[in-house]
């Protein structure tokens, strides 16, 4: 089949499927029909019957799932994408064409039957192809009506008077759950021996083997015909026609000759409608034909069809009627239906699709790649989205977050970070209970907090609760602690949710203190305050933003990884330059402007007060015998960029290199370079800001606060 245009998708509307519980039963969660979740949304220039493909499902708290046999079974739907979309709807028994297979016996679901009263080898029926169906023509030269020819999903052997399924997949043709048969037929001739019989029939046979319905479809004249059901004898007719087995009863006309016509047969519970183009042109009650006696044909007698379940039958299946048909598409539409099952702390969950005609022969349940789509092909451009609200009739418990983070302190005091919260049923009192205790990493101790568990009540109403906790702070230098938070005990009618333990960390906020000794000071992976003092001392902060203070002596200065603070202070600006001298001075190790790291200058002992310096320049590689030395050549020439000297000003601050070390001086309120006022630091290997190793005047804020 050649498939004109792909089907067109609405997505104007805002897809709500009803709300569940997060409670309901596997019973009682029957989902929705995909015929219903379609309803109205899917137009095809083809006429092609209106399916789906799943492109993506929200599982995360719970299971999207599809059953094709009206909620018996349930598949999960997972690892579903645009590539590897599921489809669901129609199943296409006949499509003209695909996969180079002109003819319904060449396909998978329907077989050609063939019989011929006169001669049981040389059957009449013959069959051509054209790009729209096969044209099926049901006469025998010289015996015009002795032929019983047509496609059914069954194979007939007179010989061992069986059927077989052509298809062991063939579903279970259930009147009571519901289905849809969709076929394109077109009356080309017919020869009738009387008027209830038809050139071209549509029989179906439920799976209790006995519900049936059969109508047949007449040629009347040019542009005229007529469609009409076959009577059975115990069920009563429209307008009081009498129950005479395969008599004509309720009956309608309709032009079904001039060309294909696509017809729609709905069965459920016991009655039919059939509609054509989409109008409904007849409707009845569903018969029972048991009571048939079939012929012998060339000597064998085949068995009751009428008694066969789930049989579909479609063509000439009468010998007092001949001529000829086509049959375009054919497929089955069950009772396909979507569920979501929910997990116990779900609000909701989506799932999205494109609309698909099934022209490309695949059965629901099928895997196929959407990314191509649109156009000609089976799928619409556009995807649209359900959404599904998960209700609840317990009360749900939750950290607000998976961590909290509080400053330890000096003294006694009470937080109140810890927030817990209450989703679901929020309309009745419920209690939860907090546990603390030691975490397995850097566990706080006991006497850290003041309690080991905080009973939590919720009014009828409330979503939320503040949970205070007291904690014990001290001035001891440690590493941050981390109290383990878990809920427990939940009352009736409510229950914990996905989130029901968290990490509370106590950050530590006392500093780490030298001696007048030569110290060696390293801090942890919080934010440290790490002071020397007279010493030559080491600092080594860690992860954090630290902030480290040598005092007097030529320290090293290490703040690793964050955004650390390298400070020098003092009652005045000797003072806090006095800290680092040309004579001994301090070296800071790894500096990165890129990643933070700054010096702090404090000249009062203010450090909110800013003294950062009032230009940065670079003067670039110094000559000369000493330290001293290079540090008046970059005091003489503090701009490398410019010619010329251009001599640094009081309160500017300089780097240059000397010796392949890089180093920063800092000019006092006067000008000139002293060695008793200025500061000078070893900063080699820092990491400039982009482009100010090579640049003369930098940004002050890159490197000072």
């Amino acid at each position: 089949m050649v498939n004109l245009a792909a089907p067109v998708l609405d997505t104007s509307l805002d897809l709500q499927l009803a709300p569940i519980s997060n409670t309901i039963t596997d019973a009682a969660n029957t989902g929705i029909t995909v015929a219903e979740l379609i309803d109205g949304l899917i137009t095809d220039a083809d006429a092609d019957v209106g399916a789906i493909a799943i492109t993506q499902v929200d599982n995360s708290t719970g299971t999207w799932q599809y059953s094709l046999d009206g909620g018996v079974s349930w598949v999960d739907l997972t690892n579903v994408s645009e590539s590897n979309a599921v489809v669901l709807g129609s199943i296409p028994l006949f499509a003209p064409g695909v996969n180079g297979t002109p003819d319904p016996s060449d396909q998978s679901w329907l077989s050609l039957t063939r019989f011929s009263q006169g001669s049981l080898f040389s059957p009449g029926g013959t069959e051509t192809s054209t790009g729209a169906g096969t044209t099926l023509n049901t006469t025998r030269s010289g015996n015009e009506n002795d032929t019983y020819a047509g496609y059914s999903n069954y194979s007939v052997n007179l010989l061992n008077q069986t059927y077989t399924l052509k298809n062991s997949a063939f579903p279970s043709l259930n009147h009571n759950d519901g289905f849809q048969i969709s076929f394109e037929a077109q009356v080309i001739s017919n020869t009738l021996a009387n008027d209830d019989r038809a050139v071209f029939s549509i029989t179906l046979v439920m799976a209790d083997g006995q519900t049936a319905i059969e109508l047949g479809f007449q040629r009347t004249g040019p542009g005229q015909g007529r469609i009409f059901a076959q009577s059975d004898d115990r069920t009563p007719n429209p307008g009081g026609l009498p129950m005479e087995l395969f008599t004509s009863a309720e009956e309608t006309t309709f032009d079904t000759t001039s060309s294909l016509v696509r017809y729609t047969l709905d069965v459920s519970e016991t009655t039919y409608s059939l509609k054509a183009n989409g109008t409904q042109i007849l409707t009845g009650p569903l018969r029972n034909y048991t009571s048939f006696a079939p012929q012998p044909i060339g000597g064998f007698t085949p068995p009751n069809p009428y008694t066969v379940a789930n049989l579909l039958s479609l063509g000439d299946n009468t010998t007092s009627a001949g001529g000829s048909f086509t049959l375009g598409d054919v497929s089955l539409q069950m009772e396909t239906r979507l569920r979501f099952v929910p997990t116990a702390n779900s609000v909701g969950s989506a799932i999205s699709f494109r609309a698909w005609d099934g022209s490309d022969g695949h059965a629901p349940g099928s895997r196929v790649n959407t990314t191509a789509n649109g156009g000609t092909t089976p799928f619409s451009a556009a995807s649209e989205t359900a959404t599904v609200a998960v209700t609840s009739s317990t009360a749900i418990y939750d950290f607000s977050a998976a961590t909290y983070r509080v400053i330890e302190g000096n003294t006694a005091n009470t937080v109140n970070a810890v927030v817990l919260t209450r989703s679901g049923n929020t309309n009745i009192a419920s209690t939860v209970t907090v546990v603390l205790g030691p975490d397995t990493t850097n566990p706080a101790a006991l006497n850290d907090y003041g309690t080991s568990s905080v009973a939590v009540s919720f009014a009828a109403g409330e979503t939320q609760k503040v949970i205070p906790i007291g904690i014990f702070g001290d001035v001891r230098f440690e590493p941050d602690e981390r109290i383990a938070l878990s809920l427990t005990a939940p009352s009736a009618n409510s229950s914990l949710g996905t989130r029901a333990t968290a990490i509370l960390t106590l950050v530590n906020d006392d500093p780490l203190n030298g001696t007048p000794r030569n110290d060696s000071l390293t801090g942890n992976a919080g934010a440290n305050v790490i002071n020397g003092l007279a010493g030559r001392d080491s600092l080594v902060g860690g992860g954090g933003n630290d902030s480290l203070n040598g005092g007097l002596g030529a320290d090293t200065l290490n703040g690793g990884t964050g955004g650390d603070r390298f400070l020098y202070r003092g009652t005045s600006i000797i003072a806090a330059h006095g800290n680092s001298l040309v004579a001994a001075p301090d070296r800071i190790v790894g500096f990165s402007s890129v990643q933070g790291d700054r010096i702090q200058l404090d000249y009062d002992n203010r450090l909110n007060t800013s003294n950062r310096p009032t230009g940065v320049f670079n003067a670039g590689a110094k000559t000369g015998t000493s330290l001293a030395a290079a540090t008046r050549a970059a005091f003489a020439d503090k701009n490398q960029a410019l010619g010329g000297q251009q001599a640094l000003r009081a309160r500017e601050a300089v780097f240059f290199r000397w010796r392949n070390q890089t180093y920063l001086a800092v000019n006092d309120n006067l000008a000139g370079f002293s060695a008793s006022r200025d500061l000078i630091v070893n900063a080699n290997g820092i990491q400039f800001a982009t482009g100010d190793a090579t640049r003369g005047a930098l940004n002050t804020a890159n490197y000072f606060v």
